[in-house]
């Protein structure tokens, strides 16, 4: 496409009803630091995080999360456009332009490795965790390309997301049991954040592990005559039943008790806290642990409600960001409270900016 034409569709895009705010909602920037957390989470295995690398990586993980998740919203847009559950995807509703967005998408990647590259070459850093980058790039593309259509697609997401911790390890010298460790404990709260999503989507017609799984939706009459096997007898209620099956819920809970065990290996077993130190970081680390495991029961509601859903999700993923940078003190305790607190603080802030629920954004 010539200059003049992407120069047409921004002086379009511009003058249109959509704005700021809805190309920011197409990049999902309230997640943005989720994605840095990862290379954050990477280099702490490995070294102590430095102010100077905390800013390079996660100005990297910015620009690489805009890569994705506007090429999401781009590949998603017509799936999106015909769903009606009550979500604002601008380039679904046509807000923002659908061509300009996918240039936004790639632009961000190209500028994503330029920075990488630059940095490496002039403050050192291994060029490993750049070639990391490229890398995470076929997975992330794998998942924008087959997330409707592919019911494994969640294994796509954890790949990326392994690469990217790994990535953050190679910039600070070179992968350890710790960094497998803390790499395949987000790449399982990936997977299990898309299982997440797909469960608030139930009522859509994408292919997901939840439907491969078996969790079904029923009306409340369907529920309640197949329960009692009673007929037609039973009046017609108003009302969706979740219905879950043993198979799904042992998948979930037993990535989840993985995922707790890596974590806590990461920290028992590799974490050098003692005295008084241990006993104030130990009450911490489990009230976050309660919090953790509570939401996470949270989500798996009884009567289907989209909102409840997307609330108990944003709760449950909060408590494990906290968790893993909990998990992280050990090792670089700046580093740690940076990966608790700060994407944690941007979700709220960016979102009140957004959308009108914090915990419940309109996606």
């Amino acid at each position: 496409m010539s200059s003049i034409k992407i120069k047409d569709m921004i002086q379009k895009n511009s003058t249109s009803k959509g704005g700021v705010k809805e190309w920011l909602k197409t990049t999902r920037i309230q997640t943005a630091l989720v994605t840095s957390l990862s290379l954050w989470a990477g280099y702490i295995t490995v070294s102590d995080l430095d102010l100077q690398s905390a800013v390079f990586l996660g100005a990297m993980g910015i620009l690489f999360h805009v890569f994705g998740f506007t090429l999401n919203e781009v590949k998603d847009s017509e799936y999106d456009a015909k769903i009606n559950n009550g979500s604002n995807h601008p380039i679904a509703l046509g807000k923002v332009n659908k061509d300009l967005a996918r240039y936004v998408a790639w632009y961000a990647l190209l500028s994503m490795f330029a920075l990488s590259t630059v940095i490496s070459l002039s403050y050192g850093y291994s060029y490993m965790g750049v070639l990391m980058l490229v890398v995470a790039v076929f997975p992330a593309y794998l998942y924008n390309e087959f997330s409707k259509t592919h019911w494994w697609s969640n294994i796509y997401l954890s790949m990326w997301v392994f690469a990217m911790v790994l990535s953050g390890s190679f910039f600070a010298s070179e992968p350890n049991q710790v960094t497998l460790l803390v790499g395949l404990a987000i790449a399982i709260q990936i997977f299990v954040q898309v299982i997440e999503g797909d469960l608030k989507d139930l009522t859509g017609k994408e292919a997901s592990i939840c439907d491969k799984l078996g969790v079904e939706v029923k009306t409340i009459h369907e529920y309640i005559n197949q329960a009692t096997d009673v007929g037609a007898d039973i009046p017609e209620k108003t009302g969706e039943i979740v219905v879950y099956n043993n198979k799904f819920t042992a998948v979930v809970y037993g990535l989840k008790l993985i995922e707790l065990g890596l974590l806590l290996s990461v920290v028992y077993v590799y974490g050098g806290v003692r005295g008084f130190d241990m006993i104030l970081y130990t009450s911490v680390y489990f009230t976050t642990l309660i919090i953790f495991t509570t939401s996470m029961n949270m989500i798996l509601v009884y009567v289907y409600n989209r909102d409840r859903i997307k609330k108990a999700s944003s709760l449950h993923e909060l408590s494990a960001i906290v968790l893993i940078g909990l998990s992280l003190y050990p090792f670089s305790q700046a580093g740690a409270v940076l990966v608790a607190v700060g994407p944690i603080l941007w979700y709220i802030f960016v979102n009140g900016m957004l959308y009108s629920d914090i915990l419940n954004p309109d996606v």
